[in-house]
């Protein structure tokens, strides 16, 4: 990376450690992310946020913008669109604030609220660094319990009604690979994906930091990481994995070595416990088996949505309805039809792709507005990225966004990690980090800017060329 875009970082600018306050509530919000169990804990530590944005925001200097302004843009049009559109279908208002919509149907209208919340408070590198690879070990300890278990669970099936068996296990006789691992999730989709974005995360802060062996803590908290994933048998997960590594990773140069070390390091354990229990590689096999009962569901779910796309293409067919039974329509035929009669369930039911579920219940409408978020904050984290030192925490955070947005892409295909909550609330968080560690690189450089302009203002420091266009 040339000298011209790289932000100046003052090293006589000494770390000021963020209040208490701003720690706890920080540190509430990341470790929860590690489960979904608790539902209303996740919640809890969101809606925390709004005490954070108001006594400990950092004032920005006139005219420098850190965060993804077109990203937040897009947000605040996507939460007009959906409430006007769940208003249209003449459903019940006090639902829309009902625990068990915030659950389900209306669960990312809480992930996405860190885009809004999460500002520029104060945190630096080092609490940030020792926040994640506390809440990287955890996870990774979470998954040793469960490699540990699993084993002596496949043997005895008996011992699931006991914890922690019963916690991090599930048993789904239905599926090819009976056993799954689910961590502090209430799914092995949700805990599948949870364990690729951290596995991700733990890539880019490994390979960002100068000087860390692959026998150490980090890589065996890397490689742990990897199992988990694996022994939650999401096979989403494992495809939008490979995706992410093949069209992101290996087109890096500073991860094309360290990629193919990683392989060593996580394929081995992998593969052993692929040849000990087979149920995990035929589960992974039977990606394309369309005789897949489970794989057969998601070919339905997918019908039922395009068929509500179909009726009311342009704005769909309403926020919440795509489950529902009995619809009936009011509108114009097959361009703008809102389900306004039949039952209105709150449940758990999806398409099983964001895309279509966007489609069928927001129409064209609703999966620009939503596109336009997560493209916006891959852009923004690019562009964060070329004007960063080449290490660092900063640029370990920037790269786990793109990643995690690629991810997220190719995840959504055959499972809606946008309209729920765990993807949006994981990435939006490391997005609030990211903002508060280019605040702290800027402030300690000297520098104004504007990370969302196309042209970057100079300061006596550095001098910062045009941004590349997009």
């Amino acid at each position: 990376m040339t000298g011209d875009r790289q932000i100046a970082f003052s090293a006589g600018v000494a770390e000021s450690a963020p209040s208490l306050m701003t720690r706890g509530i920080v540190s509430l919000l990341f470790l929860s992310l590690g489960m979904t169990v608790l539902p209303a804990l996740n919640i809890i530590a969101v809606l925390s946020l709004f005490p954070l944005r108001i006594f400990s925001a950092q004032s920005e200097s006139q005219g420098t913008r850190l965060g993804p302004t077109v990203a937040i843009r897009f947000l605040f049009a996507a939460y007009v669109f959906w409430i006007f559109s769940y208003l249209l279908t003449t459903a019940p208002i006090s639902n829309l604030f009902s625990f068990d919509f915030l659950r389900y149907d209306g669960t990312f209208l809480v992930g996405y609220l860190p885009l809004l919340l999460f500002v520029d408070v104060g945190l630096t590198p080092k609490f940030v660094s020792r926040l994640v690879w506390v809440f990287l070990g955890l996870l990774a300890g979470i998954a040793v319990l469960g490699a540990l278990m699993f084993p002596l669970v496949a043997t005895h099936p008996q011992l699931l009604k006991t914890a922690p068996a019963n916690i991090v296990l599930i048993l789904d006789p239905m599926q090819a690979m009976p056993l799954k691992f689910v961590g502090l999730y209430s799914t092995h989709m949700g805990a599948g994906n949870l364990y690729g974005m951290a596995f991700i995360m733990a890539t880019c802060f490994f390979a960002r930091t100068s000087n860390v062996k692959f026998l150490s803590w980090p890589g065996l908290i890397l490689a742990t990481l990897f199992i988990g994933m694996v022994l939650a048998g999401a096979r989403t997960v494992d495809v939008g994995l490979a995706g992410t590594f093949l069209v992101w990773f290996v087109r890096q140069k500073k991860y094309l070595k360290f990629t193919t070390r990683v392989g060593t390091l996580v394929l081995v354990p992998a593969l052993c416990f692929s040849l000990l229990y087979p149920s995990i590689f035929s589960r992974v096999l039977s990606i394309g088996n369309f005789s897949d009962s489970n794989i057969a569901i998601r070919f339905e779910n997918f019908r039922s949505a395009a068929e509500d796309f179909f009726v009311s293409p342009l704005i769909g067919i309403g926020f919440g309805r795509y489950k529902d039974a009995g619809k009936t329509y009011s509108g114009i035929p097959h361009l703008i039809e809102i389900a306004t009669g039949g039952e209105v369930v709150s449940a758990d039911i999806a398409a099983h792709d964001s895309y279509l579920q966007f489609l069928a219940e927001g129409g064209v409408v609703g999966l620009f507005v939503m596109l336009g978020i997560w493209i916006s904050l891959y852009r923004w984290a690019k562009r964060t990225r070329e004007r960063l030192a080449d290490s660092g925490v900063a640029a370990a955070l920037s790269d786990t966004v793109q990643a995690c947005v690629l991810f997220t892409f190719f995840t959504s295909f055959t499972g809606t990690p946008m309209a729920r909550l765990s993807t949006p609330l994981f990435v939006l968080t490391v997005v609030g980090m990211l903002r508060n560690l280019t605040a702290y690189e800027l402030r300690g450089g000297g520098l104004e800017t504007s990370l969302d302009d196309p042209v970057i203002a100079t300061s006596s420091h550095t001098q910062l060329g045009p941004a590349p266009a997009y």
